[in-house]
């Protein structure tokens, strides 16, 4: 623990509803497979990126998704990403009902929401990109935490600690020996 410590949270609250809606309809990087819209007549012919999966590999220590119908949960959730230490993701399913063609992803996501397993190791790296890669399930609640890993922050607070016990101190000290 380093004195002086300042806060080294960040939470991102991702909003997700498969489509780009302001420019009426075109699709997302989230948009699923297959979907028709209007700059997709035929259907979408990439795979859906995971946001989930995608903030795990790139170092987040607490990854969750929500559904927007349901803000009893919802709400928790967000506070324990919140509250959490270090980088955090919620991935808020919040479908758009009006531009994603003729399928009904309000009543596709409420049929096929589960609550993430009780037994689920949410410490474990793999098994939560697992549950966040899912298509036929759209797992709701905590799927990734580690509490036990280094912060960016603490990473930097080190370098810092290293650079001042070699004697430079100062932002200027620190350009005149990169240039060196």
């Amino acid at each position: 623990m380093h004195a002086g410590r300042r806060n080294s949270d960040m939470t991102l609250v991702l909003f997700d509803n498969s489509v780009y809606g302001l420019t009426k309809g075109q699709a997302s990087p989230t948009t699923p497979k297959g979907d028709k819209m209007k700059l997709a007549y035929y259907g979408v012919p990439e795979a859906p990126i995971h946001p989930i999966s995608l903030a795990i590999q790139y170092g987040a220590t607490f990854a969750a998704r929500g559904f927007s119908a349901a803000p009893a949960e919802l709400t928790p959730l967000l506070a324990q990403a919140i509250q959490h230490r270090g980088f955090s993701l919620v991935q808020v399913i919040s479908p758009c009902v009006t531009f994603r063609g003729k399928f009904k992803p309000l009543e596709e996501v409420k049929l096929n929401r589960a609550d993430v397993p009780a037994d689920h190791d949410v410490s474990d790296r793999s098994a939560a990109m697992t549950l966040a890669d899912q298509t036929d399930q759209v797992y709701l609640g905590v799927l990734y935490e580690r509490t036990d890993l280094p912060t960016y922050e603490d990473l930097m607070l080190d370098i810092e600690t290293e650079a001042r016990v070699e004697g430079i101190c100062s932002v200027e000290d620190v350009l005149d020996n990169f240039v060196r």
